[in-house]
């Protein structure tokens, strides 16, 4: 396979319900909300094609955002071999004074 994955730097939580989620995970438990995303890839279209050409199946197509806080990225989940989710990412571009300010604002200003 020729995928190369250019970083890994965190794990991911799928949620139902954010604004509840960040107060458990961030406000009680302190964990860091991170702006990098993970796994990493320069083309995810091109990521998605190899892996469902090898029978990965996926879940959605990539999923795109060009403004708001992620901005710029894109990323898709699919399954391993197990059925557990996994997710590719792809930050296609960087916001003039990238993610951490618009992550901040919104922990300032959630309800």
């Amino acid at each position: 396979m020729s995928i190369a994955m250019r970083a890994q730097s965190h794990v991911g939580i799928t949620v139902r319900d954010l604004d509840a989620s960040v107060r458990f995970y961030h406000d009680l438990l302190g964990l860091e909300i991170c702006t990098e995303p993970s796994p990493w890839f320069d083309d995810i279209q091109a990521a998605k094609a190899e892996l469902e050409s090898q029978g990965v199946t996926f879940y959605s197509d990539v999923n795109v955002v060009d403004d708001g806080v992620l901005a710029g990225w894109r990323w898709v989940y699919f399954a391993d071999p197990d059925g557990y989710p996994l997710e590719l990412v792809e930050n296609a571009y960087d916001r003039p004074g990238g993610h951490a300010e618009g992550i901040a604002r919104y922990l300032r200003e959630r309800g």
